[in-house]
Order: structure tokens, then C-alpha cells, then sequence
């Protein structure tokens, strides 16, 4: 087992809560307020990038099964 998370899975960590929130508050803003044929190709923006961040989901799960960090001994107790 591993004493800490690596450099890469602390930054796809950060990477995934900034992309996620900006998906939450702009990116679905922007599909709301988009009319006409912008909104078709907003909409497929919006689930490219969807499908991109659940990707990375899976793969930072993947990461974290594959190589186990220990817990803390100040969680233990």
C-alpha cells in the first residue's frame, strides 16, 4: 500500500471538481439559454463533455482501486 496519492491522481482529482462544477453551473446555463441550431450544437457540446468527464471518473476509480493508499492512523481510532 501506498503512504499517499500521486502527483497524477491529486491533479485528475482537482482536474474532475472544476470541470464537474463548471458543467453544473455553466455548461447547463448555456444549453438552457441557446435557441435555434445553436442549441442542437450546444447540446452536443455539453453531452461530449459529459460522457469525457465520466470517462475520467471511471479511470480515477480505476487509479485509486489499483493502487490503495493506507488510512491514517489518526482515522483508525
Amino acid at each position: 500500500m501506498n503512504e499517499s496519492y500521486t502527483r497524477g491522481q491529486k491533479i485528475l482529482h482537482w482536474l474532475l471538481a472544476v470541470l464537474l462544477l463548471f458543467w453544473l453551473f455553466v455548461s447547463g446555463e448555456l444549453v438552457e439559454e441557446a435557441q435555434g441550431d445553436d442549441k442542437g450544437f450546444i447540446l452536443m457540446i455539453h453531452s461530449g463533455g459529459a460522457i469525457i468527464i465520466g470517462l475520467l471518473m471511471a479511470y480515477r476509480f480505476y487509479l485509486r482501486r489499483a493502487h490503495p493508499v493506507t488510512v491514517m492512523s489518526s482515522l483508525k481510532d
